[in-house]
């Protein structure tokens, strides 16, 4: 028999409510009906229609013991037990985000019932976990933090969440919202990437580029001719990096065998523009959170020229779709060897990201550059960047901290032959962790030089110049070497200075 109403996926045993916000309740029935939410000993009810609907309950404070919810409506009841109320996180983006315990290193495994997580199933396209094989995207849960299921976390959620539960002593959950090998197109909602003059040619492109196709199954062939294709590829990635070879190597490698590896553009790609804002994103708003953890950019290192908006667009589109000026942080891309792109469009990614950072809009973010692996894209070690996302949600969302941002460029000023650089966002001291210590210049003539430090203030580099330049650049590069850190060992953030 057909339930008269349907909860969202997320409305589970074990799961993690936001504390201080209005607890919605929300998913589709069938046709109007009145239903009932009873919970804490207290009784509410509303008259829904038919479709999607959302009640608002009031908020509730920090639980850290289980209470059960019940909800009922014509031939309908869940019962949902070992609720708790804490703060949660939303953990989005690409690989890096998604990446799981298991597969870290450094990570002390500490069984605690007070945290607890919820993975979004991982979801290309409609209609595929009914296909033979993709069953498991069925069998989404809430899985608290024990010895049998930390190893299936999202790690950097994982670390994030135990130091908060430590520090603050609330209930943690992890919402955790990502995948693979994704653009951040894919994750923002048809709407708001339409009303953006400056990026609705990414969906303009995207249905002249279906249109190759003359029928659907002409598109379904030719989809299902590569996917074995792309496994096999990425197969001989790994196996590649297992054997030692550089990054360079390994794609060398891989496209000798599989020379064309990539998917058709369309209904199935899951880089599609707005693709798994439906698929996944859809299926859990407007669930209440406390600030988004966001690490993604990997994918889009040749959009760099739209990349600043394309952030802003996309939270913009998060806020309005959960409903709450949620703050976010995102992650400067890791260190890694990148192949057959233009040497400096991961930089100038990383330039585009650090723009994304405003205080006052609550935007922020931190730097992954010197926590990555010259030849593995996947850093196995996240402590670090953990920290920094711990430190930022401390100084500007529990407002307990200080000194979170890591310094980025803000001036400079030629005096005679020293070149004065400032900096901003963190009032710490300036250290050189590198006896070398050198930035790179490019003189009038074209060469490539080293430049180093004449001395190193509070705020302030000095360079020493022996003769004129055009261009300075600091870790401007796939793989850099940071040297310059804060007193709190806070990385300066890449950067790149044109003189005319």
């Amino acid at each position: 028999m057909q339930k008269d109403f349907s909860l969202a996926i997320i409305f589970m045993d074990k799961m993690v409510f936001q504390a201080d916000k209005p607890l919605k309740i929300f998913g589709t029935a069938e046709k109007d009906l009145n239903i009932k939410i009873s919970l804490l000993d207290r009784d509410y009810e509303f008259n829904i229609k038919k479709g999607e609907f959302c009640v608002d309950l009031p908020s509730l404070p920090v639980i850290k013991m289980g209470f059960t919810v019940k909800v009922s409506g014509g031939n309908t009841n869940y019962e949902i037990k070992d609720c708790l109320v804490g703060d949660v996180f939303i953990c989005a983006g690409q690989s890096n985000m998604a990446f799981i315990v298991n597969d870290c290193i450094n990570i002390n495994q500490v069984p605690n019932n007070l945290i607890r997580s919820f993975e979004v199933p991982k979801r290309p396209y409609y209609g595929l976990e009914d296909k033979p094989g993709w069953e498991f995207l069925n069998n989404y849960q809430w899985l608290i933090a024990d010895s049998d299921n930390i190893k299936w976390f999202s790690a950097i959620g994982y670390l994030v969440a135990s130091s908060l539960q430590k520090e603050k002593d609330i209930p943690i959950g992890i919402l955790s919202l990502n995948m693979g090998d994704t653009t951040v197109f894919a994750w923002i909602d048809e709407v708001t990437l339409g009303e953006n003059k400056r990026l609705k040619y990414i969906l303009d492109n995207y249905y002249e580029e279906i249109k190759k196709f003359k029928t659907e199954k002409e598109y379904d062939d030719y989809f299902n001719q590569q996917l074995p294709l792309l496994y096999q590829f990425y197969g001989l990635l790994d196996e590649g990096v297992r054997l030692g070879l550089s990054s360079e190597d390994a794609h060398r490698r891989a496209f000798e065998k599989v020379p064309n590896p990539y998917l058709p553009m369309g209904p199935k790609n899951q880089n599609r523009p707005c693709g798994l804002f439906d698929t996944m994103v859809k299926r859990v708003i407007p669930y209440q959170a406390k600030a988004i953890l966001y690490y993604q950019g990997e994918n889009d290192k040749l959009n760099y020229e739209v990349y600043k908006e394309a952030m802003d667009t996309f939270t913009l589109s998060w806020r309005k779709s959960f409903q709450s000026e949620l703050p976010i942080i995102i992650t400067q891309i890791a260190g890694y060897e990148y192949v057959e792109v233009d040497p400096l469009a991961v930089s100038y990614l990383r330039r585009e990201q650090a723009k994304f950072l405003n205080v006052e809009e609550q935007k922020y973010v931190i730097t992954a550059v010197d926590c990555g692996e010259r030849y593995d894209i996947h850093p196995h070690d996240k402590n670090e960047v953990a920290r920094r996302f711990v430190g930022i949600l401390n100084e500007f969302v529990y407002h307990t901290g200080s000194n979170s941002l890591s310094p980025m460029y803000d001036s400079h000023q030629l005096i005679g032959d020293k070149l004065v650089i400032k900096v901003k966002n963190n009032q710490l001291p300036l250290k050189c962790i590198d006896k070398n210590c050198c930035f790179t210049v490019i003189t009038k003539t074209g060469k490539v030089k080293e430049a180093k430090i004449y001395q190193l203030l509070e705020q302030e580099i000095v360079i020493l110049l022996e003769e004129e330049i055009v261009e300075l650049r600091y870790a401007f590069s796939n793989y850099p070497e940071l040297f310059i850190y804060t007193e709190n060992d806070l990385p300066l953030l890449p950067f790149q200075i044109k003189f005319q």
